[in-house]
């Protein structure tokens, strides 16, 4: 700033002013003022400073700005400092010593200026998410995170980061607070959220499956419909595998506990019950069993390609076991042999619930296998990933149902022969109890030479009147 100080000067002193009394400049004294925003800042801001308010006696006046002191690890260095303003972002929180100096017609002025920087909080993210089980292809959803907000009230930014997505899906996410995706390809996706504040990144990844179908059934204790009604109603009519010779006992009914709730219980009579309409004197099995099959609606059932998700909760009570097979659960076709099955077996010396799958044409061999006495009588929460096809797959994992329960098995087989080579073939589930009970005989097998009808054929083992398995709720998911 430039001061004009005029001397006017009597005729006695016009020798020492020069004469003519015109106004001189005389310099007078220079201050160094910082000036600007330097209080309620965080790490992350722009520090914006001005030598505006700074005193200076002409239009050379000269400004140098140094960084005497800062925060640990702080990068900070400054650029123009030469001007009379300065910038710069305060990336770490601490004190940061400004010393701005002035220099105008030969007089210098300094002056320091400690300014605090406190921590930068990060943002709270906040997302409502729409429930991601059973999620269908073509069915909008909406991630709304509007809700987040920042400590210190900054503005956000909104990110959304497509990680992965089914081939032949093209995701477009807009970058805003509010997302809305609709899946148009079956498969797995994952995308994330990235919320800042322009200086500290949150982030939350999410993740679904879109299917094309799916489908959940579990006993209903309230319904005036039978539990065989209830399985027609769901399956399709030929989906129930009872003894029909033994019409004077139930083999399917309802009943509920604390764990699973209402529930299906099958029921075998070790010796009342035959196969289907076989009678005991006439075969050497039993089964009581639900099933999906050919006729059933195409979401629960498996054709060539096809790729599916089944979830179910399952107990057996401590059931006879013997040498022979007891199935739980099959996934059959045509083939007189399932595609695979899980069985409880005795096996050389060791029973185990055992996880088998066909080799050849109707050989069933051993994949995994869990101790009998970890999973019997206990509900098991039992998940199966498998495709149809000559090039498929087969996950399973097998948990305790109780919340926090251990796992006791999580296999994968990524290569595995997933089709019988049947002609228009159709998969479908069948679960319940199943078991061979006697030794060969007839009717049963043609080259047997004693009758079915003889008890001593029956398997060692096998002893208790009626045994029982209980099924859950069962989802099936189709990709």
């Amino acid at each position: 700033m430039r001061r004009f100080i005029p001397v006017f000067c009597a005729s006695v002193l016009l020798s020492a002013c020069g004469g003519g009394g015109e106004a001189t400049e005389v310099a007078s004294a220079i201050s160094a003022v910082i000036s600007g925003t330097t209080t309620n800042l965080i790490a992350g801001d722009t520090l914006s400073l001005s030598a505006s308010k700074s005193v200076t006696s002409s239009a050379a006046a000269s400004y140098r700005w140094t960084l005497s002191e800062k925060p640990a690890g702080s990068a900070v260095l400054l650029e123009s400092a030469n001007t009379a303003d300065l910038q710069f972002i305060a990336d770490r929180a601490g004190d940061y010593k400004v010393n701005l100096t002035v220099s105008d017609a030969g007089q210098t002025k300094t002056t320091s200026l400690v300014i605090q920087v406190a921590v930068n909080q990060q943002p709270e993210l906040s997302l409502l998410s729409p429930e991601l089980q059973n999620v269908l292809i073509d069915q909008s959803m909406r991630f709304d995170a509007a809700a987040s907000r920042d400590p210190e009230g900054r503005a956000l930014q909104f990110q959304w980061q497509v990680l992965s997505e089914p081939t032949g899906s093209q995701l477009v996410l807009a970058d805003q607070s509010v997302l809305n995706v609709t899946p148009a390809v079956s498969g797995q996706y994952n995308f994330r959220l990235v919320v800042s504040d322009g200086m500290n990144r949150v982030s939350k990844d999410i993740g679904f499956t879109a299917y094309k179908s799916a489908l959940s059934f579990k006993a209903d204790a309230t319904s005036a419909k039978t539990a065989e009604q209830q399985v027609t109603a769901f399956f399709g009519e030929g989906s129930l595998d009872m003894p029909l010779s033994h019409p004077a006992a139930e083999h399917l009914q309802i009943e509920t506990d604390d764990v699973v709730g209402p529930h299906f219980v099958f029921k075998l009579h070790l010796l009342d019950d035959g196969d289907r309409e076989l009678g005991f004197n006439d075969t050497d099995r039993q089964r009581a069993e639900i099933k999906s099959y050919s006729q059933s609606a195409d979401a629960l059932v498996c054709r060539e390609g096809d790729r599916m998700e089944v979830d179910f909760s399952l107990k057996s009570d401590d059931i006879n076991l013997s040498t022979s097979f007891t199935h739980l659960f099959q996934l059959k076709g045509k083939a007189d042999t399932p595609l695979f099955t899980l069985s409880a077996q005795k096996t050389d010396g060791e029973t185990a619930l055992r996880l088998n799958h066909v080799q050849g044409t109707s050989r069933l061999s051993p994949l995994a296998a869990v101790p009998w006495d970890k999973v019997k009588d206990s509900w098991l929460a039992i998940s199966l990933g498998f495709s149809c096809g000559s090039q498929g797959y087969l996950n399973i994992v097998i948990k305790d149902q109780h919340p926090g329960g251990v796992t006791y098995l999580d296999q994968k087989f990524p290569e595995l022969k997933m089709w019988q080579d049947q002609s228009n073939d159709v998969y479908g589930i069948k679960t319940g109890l199943y078991r061979k009970i006697k030794e060969n005989c007839l009717p049963a097998q043609a080259d047997a030479t004693a009758s079915c009808a003889d008890l001593s054929l029956i398997k060692k083992g096998l002893e208790r009147p009626e045994d029982k398995v209980r099924l859950g709720q069962i989802n099936i998911r189709k990709l």
